[in-house]
């Protein structure tokens, strides 16, 4: 068996100058996975969004740490706007996130 995941992004307002944190398109993405594979994709992410959001590497429940999101605009205006650390961490991410073997 296949699962599927589907998500949306961004909405349909005019990109506008005075707000460039606001995503410029809408996006909606899906993500299939082979059952045989879905509980080490996800103990997988549950490391990367503890490595690389120090607050939940203590975290007492798990359930802690699966609520917490991880979201684009934050890493985009870390990308954007952010200190060396965020901007570092950022890049991580994608990098981990994309890339991941």
């Amino acid at each position: 068996m296949y699962l599927c995941y589907v998500d949306e992004s961004g909405d349909g307002q005019a990109v506008h100058p005075s707000t460039p944190e606001a995503p410029p398109v809408m996006v909606i993405g899906g993500l299939v996975v082979e059952e045989s594979a879905l509980r080490a994709l996800t103990w997988d992410f549950i490391a990367l969004k503890k490595q690389f959001r120090p607050t939940l590497r203590n975290a007492v429940k798990l359930s802690e740490v699966i609520r917490t999101e991880i979201k684009g605009s934050d890493i985009r205006g870390h990308l954007r706007n952010g200190n060396r650390n965020q901007v570092r961490l950022a890049h991580g991410l994608i990098d981990k996130l994309l890339w991941a073997g």
